[in-house]
């Protein structure tokens, strides 16, 4: 029934709208036509707050923790630089749903892009001419957000679960908990000031600017009477929304700067691909015969997580994320092997050629490993600093378990989305020849882009 209602109230303003050209009266336009009563109309009768301030308040919170290429980011475009494993990426972030705008649901978010792993701080791509980009991917992955929760408390002191929705209908659940002051009417309070101003607002466009506007596009549209009211009716319905975006937003700054909320909810699936452009070359010494081979190998990848976000109004946030992995290794990899120099002869005229090459020596073999993989990131300080414990464990040839202990550091940028990342890590990882080996140091990630709207 409110759509019906909303098209029909819509339609009249449109009507009146169309025929104003050098004034406007504000006050002719029929109730729920101003974006201000539009808002209030979308906020439930039993509920605290409008689904779509929500719905940039969920949005504006997922991705805000990026230590590696696997976690959930919202940046459109984005390059990282990561100690962990040497890396560069660049990807590009949409949302699937093209029809979507700021005011829906963030339901999903799809992430293509390259990886590229550098030896030595270079990641090579040609040499004389040739293409040797051997340790270059593309990297696909997708992230399917859930509805989020968010925990105030109502008029009556009792603490309020606000389920998301992607529409208006909203399920409460309450618990007991009272405080002297309630989230509820301090924002109701607030609102009333916010509805009067962004009447003022309107008002002051409807009367002094929208003439001109109404103006030009007759001037610019082409067709009879019909076309030129549509033209106005849309950018009627385009000014209501930006008026619509600008009042929930002033409501979320206010939310969120005197903290009118307990504690919000949310969780994410998310799926990681890595597939490789080209495959990677090893230099493999030949025991029996005192030469050097080569051997191809392709570092093919992917993963499946699920992650669980928590935050409080103080600060404080909490990721724990279980992960399934599975990846194509080798004996080189799992046993962290480097190269040996070797001296090899060969035929050169009637004389011998002694030349030095740097190869592996080792039983090479290849084979698939699937990774279970346990973290728990908690910010303790406004998502500065915290602690992040970890183990992993590994299956198939190469079987290990691992784990490590870490002082996470997020610096955001003024948006308050993360821009570098670093973790003091004490770990102990274990090796294909059973063998493991303890450190102590930092992980670094930098990201650099520009987010989603």
């Amino acid at each position: 029934m409110k759509p019906l209602l909303l098209s029909f109230v819509f339609i009249l303003f449109c009507t009146i709208a169309i025929n104003a050209q050098t004034s406007f009266d504000y006050f002719s336009i029929p109730k729920h036509g101003s974006p201000v009563e539009r808002y209030l109309l979308d906020i439930n009768k039993d509920s605290l707050y409008n689904n779509s301030m929500v719905n940039m308040f969920f949005a504006d919170e997922v991705g805000t923790y990026f230590n590696d290429d696997q976690d959930l980011s919202t940046q459109q475009y984005y390059t990282s630089l990561s100690t962990k494993d040497n890396s560069f990426s660049f990807a590009y972030t949409f949302n699937p749903c093209f029809n979507c705008g700021k005011l829906d649901k963030l339901n999903q978010i799809a992430t293509i892009g390259f990886k590229a792993q550098s030896n030595n701080n270079f990641a090579e791509l040609y040499k004389d001419g040739n293409y040797t980009a051997s340790n270059v991917g593309i990297t696909i992955k997708y992230a399917k957000i859930f509805n989020g929760i968010i925990n105030y408390q109502n008029k009556f002191g009792k603490n309020v679960n606000y389920h998301q929705s992607s529409d208006n209908n909203k399920a409460l659940d309450t618990t007991t908990s009272i405080k002297e002051k309630y989230h509820e009417e301090i924002l109701r309070s607030y609102r009333e000031e916010l509805k009067q101003n962004m009447n003022d607002e309107f008002k002051k466009y409807i009367e002094e600017s929208y003439p001109k506007d109404a103006s030009d596009i007759e001037r610019l549209t082409s067709g009879d009477d019909e076309a030129i009211k549509n033209a106005k009716c849309e950018f009627l319905e385009e000014k209501v929304k930006e008026f619509y975006i600008k009042m929930a937003s002033a409501e979320l700054d206010y939310v969120k700067k005197n903290k009118l909320y307990n504690s919000l909810n949310n969780a994410w699936f998310n799926f990681n691909l890595y597939i490789p452009i080209n495959s990677n070359k090893y230099d493999l010494y030949d025991r029996s015969t005192e030469t050097i081979t080569d051997k191809r190998f392709y570092p093919i990848g992917g993963s499946v997580a699920f992650t669980l976000y928590k935050r409080w109004s103080s600060g404080r946030s909490l990721y724990f994320t279980p992960r399934i992995s599975i990846k194509n290794n080798n004996t080189i990899l799992a046993n962290a092997e480097s190269k040996t120099i070797f001296q090899t002869s060969e035929q050169f005229g009637n004389g011998i050629l002694l030349t030095q090459k740097e190869a592996y020596n080792v039983d090479y073999k290849s084979f698939m490993t699937s990774t279970v993989q346990l973290e728990l990131v908690f910010f303790v300080y406004k998502d500065l600093f915290g602690i992040s414990p970890a183990i992993e464990r590994n299956f198939g040839e190469f079987r290990s378990v691992s784990w490590k202990l870490g002082i996470p550091v997020s610096l955001k940028d003024k948006e308050g989305k993360p821009t570098v990342n670093f973790e003091l890590q004490w770990k102990e990882i274990r090796i294909l020849g059973k063998k493991s080996n303890h450190f102590v140091g930092i992980s670094a990630n930098f990201l650099f882009g520009k987010f989603l709207n």
